[in-house]
C-alpha cells in the first residue's frame, strides 16, 4: 500500500504544496508538524526534482493482468477488475512520459474523477493536465520554501523556529546538486518537443487544454529558475552552483522577437547578479559564500576574465563583469576582504573596462530591461538601481573619464560635422552617452510605484537654491551631483540622453517636483536645460512654422510647403525629448502643470495647440497632444485647454480649414501608423475626466462636444477595422481608446426627458445621449461594438500568444463595459424618451443584443459575450463585465427562452457555459477596484454578479437561465428535476461551486469566504435560501442538500463562529442561513424525516462546538429523563429520539446572545460653510432603499451626494469661494464621511433586525411544529423560559435599535403561547408508550411534585412584561398589542379544562401561580391598570380587545376584587357599559350595511366579556347592577333587529351559518352569557337582578318572544337557533320564576305580569316541542357531526325549561296545596297510542309523563355509551394500528407515527367521553325535575283539587291527611294558590283511571333502573342523596292510595 501511495504522483505533490503554503503563506496554527513530516518524507522527491519513477516489466504486467486478475488499488480492499481500454491507456502515458505504469493508472484513475471540472475533455486528457499540474505543484512549493527562507534581499513573517526548519532543508537540497538540476531541467523541458510528442500520441484536446498545458510547463520552468534566484537572493549561491549558472548562461540568447531575455533568462541573470553580489559581506548573521568561501573570488573572476568560454550573448558577459566590478569595487570599499587574502579585489577597474568594451550600457536597456517580467519584478529592478548607483557612486572618476570621452567625440563630430566631413564617434566617447540612456531606461514608468529614481534628488536649503546636504546621506548627495554636474556645458550630442534620463528620473510623484525645480533653477543661468529653455524654442518653432492664409481653396500646407521647414532632424529628436519630459513632468506633478499653464511668458498652450496646426511631423504632434493631456489633470487647466483647442479648430473648421479629420485620413492612414488620433483621443478623454463642456463653441457653431464626438465614431471607431495597421497591435489600441471614451461619456450620462426635444441654442445635449441613441438602434456603431467582441473573441479563442494580445484584451473589456453601462441605462433612457414623446424608434438594447449576428447568421451575440466569463481567469475586469450584461439581459423575464435556446443549442455550448461560470466562482482573483468601497478581501465583484443574476432568476417563472446554471433540468418540469453531484452528472456546475465555498474546511469552523468576502458569503446563503423556499426548487433543492454535503448540520455548526466575526455581513449571513433552517426544519417536520431533523435539533439545543461530536456522543444524552427507570428508558430508546436536556448555552441562545439591541447614534455636525437645512435636504434627497435587505432600509447614494457635492463646488465664483475652496473641500469631505458612517449604521440596525427576525422565524418552526416524540415539553419549557429571559432582559434599555423590538415582542408573544401550551398539554407517558409502559417502575410521580409544577422563573418573566408595557411609549402600536397578547398567553398558564384525580393539588398549584402573579402586578401599582384602562377605550380595535382580554384575565386571577374595585373607582366600568349604546351604531351597519367594519364586532365582544368576568364575583355584579348595566342593555336598539330565521330557512340554511343571522347571534350571545352570569353570581333569590333582567326581557319583548315559540330552532334543528333558545331559556330560569306582581301595581306591573304569563306558556310549550321521541333522534343522527352538539343543545332546552318549571312551583309554596300548578290534570299525551307531539295542547301531567320516559330511556342509552367509552380509554394502550386508525378518524395512507395516532385517538375518546358525560348529567337532572313536577302536580289534583275536596274520603289515610292539612288553609295567598275551581270530578276521575293505567309498575320500574344513576350525578348538584328515591316513593304512593 505505501509503494502504490507513493507513485500516486498527483495528490502526493498537491499534498506536499497545500501543506507548504499553509505553513508559510497561511500560517495555520498547528500546523508545524504536519510540515516536518512532509519535509521529511519528501526529501526524496525536491532531491531528484521532476524525475518520475521509472518503468518496470513486472508493473508493466501487473497491468496487463488486470483485466482479468484485477489489481489492488490504493486505498482499496479487494482487487478491482480495469477494462482494455484503461490499461492501453496507462501504457500510453507510460511511453509519453516515461513514467512508471501503476503512477500512470492512479493518474488516469484520478483523470475519471476530475472529469466534472473539465468538461469535453477525455480521461487520458485529464490525466495529462494533472501530470504537469502536479510537477508544477511540487516544483512551486520548492519555490516557496526557498523564498521564505530569511536572508540578505527580502525579510520573511514565518517564526523563527519555522524559519530554522526552511533554512536547514533548502540548505540540505541545494548542498545535493540543486542547481544543476534545475538548470538540466531547464534544458530538458521544451514545449516544442513536448508539443510534438503530445501530439503523435493524440494527448492534446482543444485548444484551451494546449494552452493550459503550455501554461504549466511555462509556469513549472519560470518557478524552477525563481528556485535559483530566490535562493541566490537571500543566501547567495555556492562557488561551484554558480559556475554551473554561469556556464549555463554563457549558451543562452536572447528569448524575445525584441532583442530582450525572456522570463526564464531574466530570472537567471539576476539570479546570477545576486550570487555575485557582495552588499551582505558585513552582516554577522548571513554566511555568503562570497566571504565564507576562500576560493569564490578568484574562481569567479577566473570565469568572468573572457578567456575561459565563448558567450552566445556576450552583453550578458558584460553585464555580470560590470557586477562583478561593482563587487570588487564594494568589497574593497567595504574592508571585508583586502588584497592580500584576495588580490583579485584590485581587478575591480580591469572588469569595469571589460564591461565598458562588451557595450553594457549599450545593451543594458534592450537586453534586460526589455524583459517583460523586468518590469513586475520589484527585487529586480533593485539590483540593477544598486548596480547602477553604486557604478556612479563607488568610481567618479571612471564617470569623469567617460564623461571627457564623450565631450570630446562630441567636438570632433561637430567639427567634422561643420566641415562637411562624416565623422564616427568611437566607442569610448558612446558610453556616458549610454550611461545616461542606461539610467532613462531603468527608471522610466516606475508600474510599481517604487520611487527609486527619488535617491537622485535632495533637496535644496533655504538659502539661494544650494544643496541641503544636512538631511541626505552621502550617497544620495553623490547621485545629486551626477545628476546636476551631467547637464552642465552640455554638448549638443549628450542633451537627448540627458534630457532623457531627467525623463526617467522624474518619472515617479516623488522626483518629478524635484526635476522640476531644478530646471527651473537652470533657468537663472544660460543652461539650455531649462523651462525657459524649452518653451522660449517652442515658440521660436511656432513663430518659424506658423502657417498663413490658404492661397485657394485646394491649397493645403501638406501639398505646398516642406514638413520640416526650419527643423533639423536633430532639431525634431531633441524636441521630442524635451516633450517627454515637459510630458513626464506635468503627468507626475500638480505644481509643474500649474505653472507651465500659468506663467505669462512661456504661453505653453497657445505655443503647443498652435503647433498642432504647423507642417510638424506626426510624431511630434502625438507628443505636443500626451503634453496636453498631461496638462488637463489639473482641473482648474481643463476650461481654458477646451476654449484654445476649440478657438483652433483642430478637428477642421469653417472654410475648409485643414484638421485632425484630414491629418488621419491623408497623412496616418498613408503611413499605416496613428500616434496622432490616438494621443487626441486620450487628450479627448483627459478632458473629459474634469468637465464635459455644454457650451463649447456657443456663437460659432452648435454648442456641444457633438463635433469632437463626431470625429471620434465616424472619423475613427467605425472605420477603424477597415484600415491597415504597420503594427497589428495599433489597431486594437485605437479601438480600445474609442470605447474607453464612449464607455465613459455613458456612464456620466443621466437619461433626461429634455434630452429628446434636441439641442438649444445656449448648451448642447451630454454626448452620452447620442451615443446611447445609436445603441438603442440597429447602427452601425452597436454592429461595431458587437463586432470587437466577436472578433477578439475570436482571437482569445486561440488560447495562445499573439502580437497585440495585451491591447484585444482591453479592446473586447472596454467594448462589454460600454455595453454594460449602455444597459444599466436602457429602461430609464427608454422611459425619458416614451415621457418626451421623441419621434426615433428605441429598441431596448437586451433586444438587440439577442438579435442575429451577422457574421454568423445565428443569434449568438450573448454567447460570444459568455465565452468572456472562461476568459476570467487572466481577464478579471472582462469576465465581470460579461457576467453584468448577462444579467441585464436575463432581468427580463421574456429573453429567459432565448437565451435558455441559445445556450442550450448544442451539449458543448451547455458545458462549456456551465464550466465558465462554475470557474468564475471557483476564481479568488478578482480584481477588487471592481467593486467600488470594497476591501482587498471582499474583492469578489464576478462571483457577487454571478450571484445576483441566480438571485432573480430565480424569482421568475421556470424554466430560466438560473435554473439551468443552477443544473435544473429546464427542458422538462424543474420541479421535477433530480440534483446530482458532479461524479454522476457529468460536470460541475455553479451549484456545486457555491456549496464548495459554503464547505467548512473543519467541523464547526466557518467556511474561509465568510471571513475573505462576507458580502460574498452573504448573498451566498441568500441564493441558498431563495433555492429552499422557492416551490419550484424547493424540494429538488432540499434533498441534494441533504443527501450530497449534510449541508444545514454543517453550516449550523460553525453558527456561532460566523458571529463571532464582528460585522454587519456576519449577522446577515448568519440571518440568510437560519431562514433557509426554519424551511428545511418544516419540511422534515411534515414529512417525518426524524433522523436529520433530530441532527438539526441537536445542533440547535445542544452547545457541542462541532456537529460531529454532537452526533456521536453517548446516545443516553439524549435520553436521560430521570422520570423513566430503566426499563421504560430503554423502550423509549428503541422508538424515538428525544431532546430532554437542552443545554442552557445551546446554539438558538448564543445567537440571540451575539445580537446588540442598543443603537448607535451619530449626531450630524454644525458645518461651517453649508447651510445646515440644505445639507439635510441633499442627503433626504440621496438616500435610496436597500434591496440586499429585507426590510429595505434607507441608505444614502454617496456618490450621488458626491456628485451633487463636486457640481457646487465647480459652480463656485469669486476670488472669495476660491480662496475657500481648500476649506469647502474639507467639509464636503466631513460630509461624506458623516454619510458613510449613517449608511453604516442603518445597515447594522438592519442586519441585526434581519438576524432577529430569522431567529424568530427558526424558534417559530422549532418550539411550535416539533413533534413531542422529539422535544417533550419538560424541555420545551426549559429553552422558552431561558429564551424569555434574555429578550425580556435585552430589551430594558433605553435606546433600542428601531424596528427591533416590534420584532421583540413578536416574538415574545410566540414564545410565550407555545410556553402556556407547554403547561395546557403534558404528554401522558401511557399513552405515548402504550403496551411498552409499566407504571409501576415509573417515577414521575415521585418528581412531578407540587412544589414543581410551574417554574419559579415565571414570575421573573411577567414582571419583565409588565415593567415592557410601563416603558413603552404609547405610539409603539404593534409593540403594546403584541405585549398585550403576551401578557394574556402568560396569564392563562395553568388554566386548563381538564380535570384529572390530582385535581386538589393543581387547584393548589395554580393558586399559589395565581397569588405571585397578582403579588406581581400589584408590586407596580396602579400604572399597568391604568395603562389597560386607557388602551382599552382609545387607540386601535386590536389594541383595545386585547386590552380587555388582559383585564379579564386579571380580574379572573384577582379573588380579593383589586382590579374590579379600581376600575369601578377611575369609572372606567361605568364608561365601558356608557359605551355599549355609543358603539351601537357599528353594530347596526354590520347587520344592514354589506360593507361594514367588523372590527366594532370584536371590540363589542371584548367589552361585553369582560363585563361577564366583572361579573363573576357578587361585588362585580352589584357594581354592574348600580352602574345600569340592566338599563343600558335595554336600550340597546341593535338586539330588536333579529333576521327572520324562517325566511333565511326557505333561502338558504347556509346562511344560519355564514349570514346575517351569525351576526346577530354574535351581538345577542354575549348579551346573554352576561345576563347568566350575574344571576348565577347574585343567586335566584336576588330580586333586584331578577327585576332588572326581566325588564331587559320586557324591553326586546318581540325578539324574545319570537324566540321562545321555538319552531324554527325545532323544525331546523340547526345548532345555532338551538343554541340561541337554550341561552334564552337559561336566562329566563333564572330570571323569570321570582313573582314580582306584589311589587308592581302600576301599568307596567300589569304588561309585567302579561309577560311572565307569556314566557310561562312558551317555555312550556318547548317542552312539548322538544321530546325525544324517535323522529327527533333520527332528525339529529341525520345532521352528522353535528349530532352530538345538536343533542345536547337540546338536553339543555329541555332542562332549562324544566328547571323553570321546577323554579316556579317550588318557590310559590312548600306543599302541593299553595303551589303554582303550571300543568294540566290531563294523562291524555301518556295514554294516546298514536305516537307525536300534540304541541296546540296546554302542558299537562301526561307530558310530564312522556318526557320522562323518553329521558328515562336517553338516560340509559346514554350511560351505557359511556361505560363502553371509558373501557376503551382504559384499554386504548392495547389497541391495533387499524382500530386506532378508526378510533382518530385518520385516513390509512397517511404515515403518520404511532405515538401520534395514538394521541390523536386518545384526544378523541376523551372529548367523546366529555359530551356523553354532560349527555348523562343533563338528562339525569331533567329526569329528577320532571319526576319532581309530577308528584307535585298529581298530589295536588288527587288531594287538593277542588273535586277532590267535594268528594268522600275513600279511605281512612286519605282522610286523615286531608284533615291535618286543613288547618294550613289560612297561611296561603288564596287569591293566588287556590285550587283550580272549574275541575269538575269527572275530570278527576278520568285523571284516576289515567293514573292507574300510565303510572304502573312498569313505569316505576324504569325509573327504579336509572335512580342510581340519577342519583350519581346529581348529588353534586342542587339535590341531595336520595332525593329522587323519595320522589318516585310518593308518586307510587298516590298512584296505589288515591286513585
Amino acid at each position: 500500500m505505501g509503494e502504490g501511495s507513493d507513485s500516486d504522483l498527483w495528490p502526493r505533490y498537491k499534498e506536499i504544496l497545500s501543506v507548504v503554503e499553509a505553513a508559510i503563506i497561511s500560517k495555520e496554527p498547528g500546523i508545524r508538524l504536519k510540515f516536518e513530516q512532509i519535509l521529511k518524507r519528501s526529501r526524496n522527491e525536491f532531491q531528484k526534482l521532476l524525475e518520475n519513477p521509472s518503468p518496470t516489466s513486472a508493473d508493466a504486467e501487473l497491468i496487463k493482468k488486470a483485466t482479468t486478475e484485477g489489481i489492488l488499488l490504493p486505498g482499496g480492499e479487494s482487487p478491482v477488475q480495469l477494462s482494455q481500454n484503461l490499461v492501453d491507456e496507462a501504457l500510453i502515458v507510460t511511453n509519453l512520459f516515461n513514467l512508471n505504469q501503476l503512477s500512470s493508472l492512479q493518474l488516469l484513475l484520478h483523470g475519471e474523477d476530475q472529469l466534472p471540472q473539465y468538461p469535453g475533455l477525455t480521461r487520458g486528457l485529464v490525466a495529462v493536465t494533472l501530470y504537469y499540474d502536479g510537477r508544477k505543484s511540487i516544483v512551486q512549493a520548492l519555490r516557496t520554501l526557498i523564498s521564505s527562507r530569511p536572508g540578505l534581499t527580502w525579510s520573511t513573517d514565518i517564526s523563527d523556529d519555522l524559519a530554522v526548519v526552511v533554512t536547514n532543508f533548502t540548505t540540505e537540497i541545494m548542498n545535493s546538486g540543486l542547481v544543476p538540476n534545475i538548470l538540466s531541467l531547464l534544458n530538458e523541458l521544451d514545449w516544442t518537443k513536448d508539443l510534438a510528442e503530445l501530439q503523435k500520441k493524440a494527448a492534446l484536446g482543444d485548444a484551451q487544454h494546449v494552452s493550459t498545458l503550455r501554461l504549466l510547463l511555462s509556469d513549472t520552468r519560470q518557478n524552477l529558475a525563481d528556485c535559483i534566484y530566490g535562493y541566490a537572493a537571500q543566501s547567495g549561491l555556492p562557488t561551484q552552483a554558480t559556475v554551473k549558472l554561469l556556464d549555463h548562461l554563457s549558451q543562452i540568447t536572447p528569448g524575445t522577437g525584441t532583442g530582450g531575455l525572456d522570463e526564464i533568462s531574466t530570472a537567471l541573470v539576476l539570479a546570477a547578479l545576486q550570487a555575485l553580489d557582495g552588499s551582505g559581506a558585513g552582516r554577522e548573521d548571513l554566511d555568503l559564500p562570497i566571504v565564507s568561501d576562500p576560493n569564490f573570488v578568484a574562481t569567479i573572476s577566473r570565469e568572468l576574465d573572457g578567456r575561459g568560454r565563448k558567450w552566445e550573448c556576450p552583453g550578458l558577459l558584460a553585464l555580470l563583469q560590470f557586477c562583478w566590478s561593482m563587487t570588487l569595487s564594494g568589497l574593497r570599499v567595504g574592508g571585508v576582504l583586502t588584497s592580500d587574502t584576495c588580490p583579485q579585489l584590485e581587478e575591480d577597474e580591469t572588469f569595469m573596462d571589460l564591461a565598458l568594451d562588451g557595450k553594457v550600457f549599450h545593451i543594458l536597456p534592450d537586453l534586460l530591461f526589455a524583459s517583460p517580467s523586468f518590469c513586475r519584478e520589484e527585487f529586480y529592478q533593485r539590483r540593477l538601481h544598486t548596480l547602477v548607483t553604486d557604478f556612479i557612486t563607488l568610481m567618479p572618476l571612471k564617470i569623469k573619464e567617460l564623461r571627457n570621452r564623450a565631450d570630446d567625440a562630441a567636438r570632433n563630430k561637430m567639427m567634422h560635422d561643420q566641415e562637411g566631413i562624416q565623422f564616427n564617434v568611437p566607442l569610448s566617447g558612446q558610453h556616458f552617452q549610454h550611461l545616461l540612456l542606461t539610467v532613462a531606461h531603468l527608471y522610466a514608468g516606475d508600474e510599481l510605484d517604487l520611487g527609486l529614481a527619488e535617491a537622485y534628488w535632495c533637496a535644496a536649503d533655504s538659502g539661494g537654491g544650494g544643496l541641503d546636504s544636512r538631511q541626505c546621506p552621502a550617497k544620495q548627495i553623490a547621485l545629486y551631483k551626477f545628476v546636476r554636474l551631467a547637464g552642465d556645458l552640455l554638448m549638443p550630442s549628450l542633451f537627448v540622453p540627458y534630457v532623457k534620463m531627467l525623463a526617467g528620473l522624474a518619472d515617479s510623484n516623488g522626483s518629478a517636483a524635484f526635476c522640476f525645480n531644478l530646471l527651473k533653477m537652470n533657468c537663472n543661468g544660460a543652461s539650455n536645460v531649462s523651462l525657459d529653455h524649452f518653451f522660449g524654442s517652442l515658440q521660436q518653432y511656432f513663430n518659424n512654422l506658423r502657417q498663413e492664409p490658404p492661397m485657394g481653396p485646394d491649397h493645403t500646407i501638406y501639398r505646398t510647403k516642406p514638413m520640416t521647414r526650419g527643423i533639423s532632424p536633430q532639431e525634431i529628436e531633441g524636441l521630442n525629448a524635451v516633450l517627454e519630459l515637459l510630458t513626464t513632468l506635468a503627468r507626475r506633478c500638480d505644481a509643474a502643470r500649474l505653472c507651465m499653464i500659468e506663467h505669462p511668458s512661456w504661453t505653453v498652450l497657445g505655443t503647443v495647440i498652435g503647433l498642432l496646426a504647423c507642417a510638424v511631423p506626426t510624431h511630434i504632434k502625438s507628443r505636443l497632444m500626451l503634453l496636453l493631456a498631461a496638462l488637463a489633470k489639473s482641473p482648474d487647466n481643463v476650461h481654458t485647454i477646451w476654449q484654445h483647442l476649440e478657438a483652433q479648430q483642430l478637428l477642421g473648421g469653417q472654410g475648409g480649414k485643414p484638421g485632425l479629420t484630414e491629418e488621419l485620413e491623408e497623412i496616418e492612414a498613408r503611413a499605416e501608423e496613428f500616434p496622432l488620433t490616438r494621443a487626441f483621443i486620450e487628450l479627448l478623454d483627459r478632458l473629459t475626466d474634469v468637465e464635459i463642456p455644454g457650451i463649447l463653441g456657443a456663437g460659432t457653431r452648435s454648442p456641444g462636444l457633438l463635433p469632437y464626438l463626431n470625429y471620434v465614431l465616424e472619423a475613427v471607431f467605425l472605420k477603424f477595422c477597415h484600415r491597415t495597421y504597420k503594427d497589428p497591435a495599433e489597431r486594437w489600441e485605437v479601438a480600445c481608446l474609442c470605447l474607453n471614451l464612449l464607455y465613459k461619456l455613458v456612464a456620466e450620462y443621466e437619461p433626461n426627458t429634455s434630452d429628446f426635444q434636441g439641442p438649444n441654442n445656449t448648451v448642447g445635449l451630454h454626448p452620452g445621449f447620442y451615443i446611447l441613441l445609436h445603441l438603442h438602434q440597429s447602427s452601425l456603431l452597436l454592429r461595431t461594438v458587437l463586432f470587437v467582441i466577436d472578433e477578439c473573441k475570436s482571437y482569445l479563442d486561440t488560447f495562445a500568444p499573439f502580437q497585440g494580445k495585451k491591447n484585444v484584451e482591453s479592446a473586447s473589456n472596454a467594448a462589454l463595459k460600454l455595453l454594460y453601462t449602455a444597459l444599466k441605462l436602457g429602461d430609464e433612457f427608454i422611459a425619458a424618451g416614451r415621457n418626451a414623446g421623441a419621434s426615433v424608434v428605441l429598441t431596448s438594447l437586451s433586444k438587440l443584443l439577442l438579435g442575429i449576428n451577422p457574421r454568423s447568421g445565428r443569434p449568438d451575440h450573448m454567447l460570444n459575450v459568455s465565452r468572456y466569463i472562461l476568459y476570467g481567469y487572466w481577464l478579471p475586469a472582462a469576465r465581470y463585465h460579461a457576467i453584468k450584461i448577462l444579467g441585464y439581459v436575463a432581468e427580463y423575464p421574456s429573453n429567459q427562452l432565448d437565451l435558455l435556446a441559445t445556450f442550450t443549442a448544442t451539449s458543448d455550448i451547455s458545458n462549456s457555459v456551465l464550466k465558465a461560470f462554475t470557474e468564475a466562482l471557483d476564481a479568488d482573483d478578482d480584481d477588487e477596484s471592481l467593486l467600488p468601497g470594497s476591501s482587498g478581501k471582499e474583492a469578489s465583484a464576478s462571483r457577487l454578479a454571478i450571484i445576483d443574476l441566480l438571485q432573480k432568476g430565480l424569482n421568475m417563472a421556470a424554466p430560466t437561465l438560473a435554473h439551468f446554471l443552477l443544473g435544473f433540468d429546464v427542458r422538462r418540469d424543474v420541479s421535477k428535476s433530480q440534483l446530482q453531484s458532479p461524479s454522476i452528472a457529468g460536470i460541475r456546475t455553479p451549484l456545486h461551486a457555491i456549496l464548495g465555498l459554503l464547505t467548512p474546511e473543519e467541523p464547526g469552523i466557518a467556511p474561509p469566504v465568510v471571513f475573505s468576502s462576507p458580502v460574498l458569503a452573504t448573498s451566498l446563503y441568500k441564493l441558498i435560501y431563495t433555492l429552499v423556499s422557492t416551490p419550484e426548487t424547493s424540494e429538488s433543492s432540499l434533498r441534494f442538500l441533504r443527501s450530497s454535503c449534510d449541508f444545514f448540520p454543517s453550516q449550523l455548526a460553525c453558527v456561532t463562529n460566523i458571529l463571532e466575526k464582528e460585522g454587519l455581513h456576519s449577522l446577515r449571513a448568519v440571518a440568510w442561513l437560519l431562514r433557509s433552517t426554519a424551511v428545511e426544519l418544516r419540511i422534515l417536520m411534515k414529512t417525518r424525516q426524524s433522523s436529520q431533523l433530530l441532527k438539526i435539533l441537536g445542533l440547535l439545543l445542544d452547545g457541542a462546538d462541532s456537529f460531529e461530536d454532537n452526533s456521536a456522543q453517548d446516545s443516553s444524552k439524549f435520553y436521560n429523563d430521570s422520570t423513566y427507570l430503566q426499563l421504560s428508558r430503554t423502550m423509549v430508546q428503541s422508538q424515538s429520539k428525544q431532546m430532554n436536556t437542552p443545554m442552557a448555552n445551546h446554539r438558538l441562545a448564543n445567537v440571540l446572545n451575539f445580537i446588540s439591541f442598543e443603537t448607535e447614534t451619530i449626531s450630524p455636525p454644525s458645518w461651517e460653510l453649508f447651510d445646515d437645512g440644505q445639507v439635510s435636504a441633499l442627503l433626504e434627497q440621496c438616500q435610496v432603499q436597500n434591496p440586499e435587505s429585507v426590510i429595505h432600509e434607507k441608505l444614502i447614494m454617496v456618490p450621488k451626494l458626491h456628485k451633487y457635492l463636486a457640481q457646487e463646488l465647480a459652480n463656485l465664483q469669486g476670488s472669495t469661494a476660491m480662496n475657500q475652496r481648500a476649506l469647502i473641500q474639507a467639509e464636503i469631505q466631513s460630509i461624506l464621511v458623516y454619510a458613510v458612517r449613517w449608511n453604516s449604521i442603518q445597515e447594522g440596525a438592519a442586519a441585526r433586525r434581519d438576524l432577529l427576525d430569522s431567529w424568530r422565524q427558526v424558534t417559530e418552526v422549532l418550539l411550535l411544529v416539533a413533534p413531542a416524540e422529539h422535544l417533550p415539553s419538560v424541555s420545551k419549557q426549559q429553552i422558552l423560559i431561558q429564551l424569555l429571559q434574555t429578550l425580556l432582559n435585552k430589551v430594558l434599555i433605553d435606546d433600542a435599535v428601531p424596528g427591533l423590538l416590534s420584532l421583540v415582542s413578536s416574538a415574545v408573544l410566540l414564545l410565550l403561547t407555545s410556553l402556556r401550551e407547554t403547561y395546557d398539554a403534558t404528554p401522558d407517558k401511557k399513552t405515548v408508550l402504550g403496551d411498552t409502559f409499566v407504571g409501576i417502575l415509573d417515577s414521575s410521580r415521585l418528581e412531578n411534585a407540587p412544589g414543581e409544577m410551574f417554574s419559579s422563573s415565571l414570575h421573573v418573566i411577567l414582571r419583565g412584561l409588565v415593567n415592557w408595557i410601563n416603558s413603552a411609549g404609547s405610539g409603539s402600536q404593534v409593540i403594546r398589542t403584541n405585549l398585550y397578547a403576551a401578557l394574556v398567553a402568560y396569564l392563562r398558564i395553568g388554566k386548563s379544562a381538564q380535570v384529572d384525580t390530582s385535581k386538589s393539588m393543581e387547584l393548589s398549584e395554580r393558586d399559589k401561580l395565581r397569588r405571585m402573579n397578582m403579588e406581581v402586578i400589584q408590586s407596580v401599582g396602579t400604572g399597568l391598570l391604568e395603562i389597560l384602562a386607557r388602551d382599552a377605550c382609545s387607540g386601535h380595535e386590536v389594541r383595545r380587545m386585547l386590552s380587555f382580554a388582559v383585564l379579564n384575565e386579571l380580574i379572573f386571577m384577582d379573588r380579593q376584587c383589586y382590579c374590579t374595585r379600581f376600575l369601578a373607582e377611575q369609572g372606567f366600568i361605568k364608561h365601558i357599559i356608557e359605551s355599549l349604546v355609543k358603539d351601537e351604531e357599528g353594530l347596526i351597519n354590520l347587520l344592514t350595511k354589506a360593507s361594514s367594519n367588523v372590527r366594532d364586532l370584536y371590540v363589542y365582544e371584548a367589552k361585553v366579556g369582560l363585563l361577564s368576568r366583572v361579573a363573576t364575583s357578587p361585588m362585580g355584579a352589584e357594581l354592574l347592577l348600580q352602574a345600569g348595566l340592566m338599563a343600558r342593555l335595554a336600550e340597546l336598539s341593535v338586539l330588536d333587529l333579529r333576521p327572520d330565521a324562517d325566511a333565511i330557512l326557505l333561502r338558504n340554511e347556509e346562511d344560519l351559518v355564514d349570514g346575517v343571522m351569525t351576526i346577530y347571534q354574535s351581538i345577542m350571545f354575549p348579551i346573554l352569557r352576561l345576563l347568566q352570569s350575574i344571576l348565577s353570581t347574585l343567586g335566584s333569590g336576588n330580586r333586584s337582578a331578577a327585576d332588572q333582567t326581566v325588564r331587559f326581557l320586557a324591553g326586546h319583548d318581540d325578539v324574545f318572544s319570537q324566540i321562545l315559540r321555538g319552531s324554527t330552532a325545532r323544525s331546523s334543528l340547526n345548532p345555532n337557533l338551538l343554541q340561541e333558545l337554550a341561552l334564552v331559556t337559561a336566562v329566563v330560569s333564572r330570571a323569570a320564576t321570582i313573582d314580582l306582581r306584589a311589587e308592581m301595581v302600576d301599568a307596567a306591573g300589569f304588561e309585567i305580569s302579561g309577560l311572565l304569563s307569556r314566557i310561562q306558556k312558551q317555555m312550556l310549550s318547548l317542552l312539548s316541542q322538544f321530546q325525544l321521541t324517535d323522529d327527533l333522534i333520527s332528525s339529529l343522527e341525520r345532521s352528522g357531526e353535528e349530532q352530538n352538539r345538536s343533542l345536547l343543545l337540546v338536553l339543555k332546552i329541555i332542562s332549562n325549561v324544566t328547571s323553570y318549571a321546577r323554579s316556579v312551583v317550588s318557590s310559590s309554596g312548600n306543599n302541593s296545596k299553595f303551589c303554582r300548578l303550571v300543568v294540566s290534570p290531563s294523562l291524555l299525551e301518556a295514554t294516546e297510542t298514536v305516537s307525536g307531539k300534540v304541541s296546540s295542547r296546554p302542558a299537562s301531567l301526561g307530558l310530564l309523563v312522556l318526557s320522562v320516559k323518553y329521558l328515562a330511556l336517553n338516560l340509559s342509552k346514554a350511560q351505557a355509551s359511556l361505560t363502553e367509552l371509558k373501557e376503551k380509554d382504559r384499554s386504548l394502550a392495547s389497541f391495533p394500528t387499524s382500530e386506532l386508525l378508526a378510533l382518530a378518524g385518520v385516513n390509512q395512507t397517511e404515515k403518520l407515527p404511532g405515538v401520534t395516532i395514538r394521541k390523536l385517538a386518545a384526544a378523541k375518546l376523551d372529548s367523546a367521553i366529555t359530551d356523553k358525560q354532560l349527555e348523562v348529567q343533563l338528562s339525569a337532572e331533567t329526569v329528577e325535575a320532571l319526576s319532581f313536577l309530577l308528584w307535585r302536580h298529581l298530589e295536588h289534583y288527587l288531594m287538593y283539587s277542588s273535586a277532590a275536596i267535594a268528594s268522600a274520603p275513600s279511605t281512612p289515610y286519605q282522610a286523615t291527611v286531608r284533615r291535618l292539612n286543613e288547618g294550613k288553609d289560612d297561611f296561603g295567598d288564596l287569591a293566588f294558590s287556590s285550587p283550580r275551581s272549574n275541575f269538575p270530578k269527572v275530570d278527576l276521575e278520568k285523571l284516576k283511571s289515567d293514573v292507574k293505567v300510565t303510572l304502573n309498575d312498569v313505569f316505576f320500574d324504569k325509573l327504579g333502573e336509572i335512580v342510581e344513576v340519577v342519583e350519581k350525578r346529581t348529588s353534586s348538584g342542587t339535590s341531595s342523596a336520595g332525593f329522587l328515591q323519595a320522589i318516585i316513593r310518593r308518586t307510587k304512593r298516590l298512584a296505589l292510595l288515591h286513585t
